[in-house]
C-alpha cells in the first residue's frame, strides 16, 4: 500500500537534513585543515613567542582579522536571525498577535546602537590589536574586578541565547520529524559537533557555516513566502 503524503514526507525532510550535516561537516573539516596550516605558517613568520601566541589566538577567535566581507556580513545575519526567528517570533505572533511587532523595534534598536559604536570601536580595535570587546575595558580602565564584572555580563546573556536556540532546534526537529527522529538525543549530538567545530575550527569555521546557515535561512523565506502565497 502506497505511504501517505505525511507518512512520506519526513523521509525526504530528513534526506535534506542528512545532506545538510553532510555539507557541514565537510566544511568544518577542510577549515580545520586550513587552520592548522595557517597556525604552522604563523609559527614560522613569527619572531619570538609572544608574538605567535598573539597570532593564534587572533586566527581563532577572529580569524586572523582577514575575513572576507561577505562572510563577516552573513555571519552576522546567521548570529542575528537563528532559532528565535524561526521558532520564537512566529510563535510570539501566533500566541499573541501584533504585541509581536515589538521585535522588529528592539532588533531595529539593537543594530543602530551598533552602528554608533562599532566603526570607531573598530579602529581602536585593529590599533590595539584587541580580540574581544572585553579587551576594551580591559584596556581602558585596567581593573580586574571590573573586567571579571564585564565577563560575567557577557556571559549570562549569551548562555540565555544559547539556550533559546537549543529549545529551538528541538522544536524543529520535532515539528519536522515527529516521533520518526528522536528530538532530544539528535539535539545533544548536534550540540557536541557545533562546539566541536568551534573548538577546534575557531571563528572561521563559524563563519564558514554561517554562510551556509544564511543562505539556507534566505532560500527558506524566499519559498515559505512563495508556498504561502499559493495555498492562502
Amino acid at each position: 500500500m502506497a505511504a501517505s503524503d505525511d507518512e512520506a514526507s519526513p523521509v525526504g525532510t530528513l534526506v535534506i537534513f542528512i545532506v545538510f550535516l553532510a555539507g557541514i561537516l565537510a566544511l568544518t573539516f577542510w577549515t580545520i585543515r586550513k587552520a592548522d596550516e595557517e597556525k604552522k605558517a604563523s609559527a614560522r613568520k613569527s619572531i619570538n613567542s609572544v608574538g605567535r601566541e598573539s597570532e593564534l589566538i587572533a586566527e581563532h577567535f577572529i580569524g586572523g582579522r582577514s575575513l572576507p566581507l561577505i562572510y563577516v556580513m552573513l555571519t552576522l545575519v546567521g548570529s542575528s536571525f537563528s532559532g528565535y526567528t524561526l521558532v520564537a517570533v512566529p510563535a510570539d505572533f501566533a500566541t499573541n498577535g501584533w504585541s509581536g511587532a515589538r521585535w522588529f523595534s528592539s532588533m531595529m534598536a539593537i543594530h543602530l546602537g551598533t552602528l554608533a559604536i562599532a566603526p570607531r570601536w573598530r579602529r581602536l580595535g585593529i590599533r590595539r590589536l584587541y580580540v574581544s570587546p572585553l579587551d576594551f575595558i580591559a584596556d581602558r580602565f585596567r581593573s580586574p574586578v571590573l573586567h571579571g564584572y564585564a565577563v560575567v555580563a557577557f556571559l549570562g546573556p549569551s548562555l540565555l541565547y544559547l539556550s533559546a536556540q537549543v529549545i529551538s532546534l528541538v522544536g524543529l526537529l520535532e515539528g519536522a520529524f515527529g516521533g520518526f527522529v528522536p528530538a532530544l538525543p539528535v539535539t545533544a549530538v548536534l550540540c557536541a559537533m557545533m562546539v566541536a567545530y568551534e573548538w577546534m575550527g575557531g571563528m572561521k569555521a563559524v563563519a564558514y557555516t554561517d554562510v551556509i546557515q544564511s543562505a539556507v535561512m534566505f532560500i527558506g523565506t524566499a519559498i515559505g513566502a512563495i508556498v504561502i502565497h499559493s495555498y492562502w
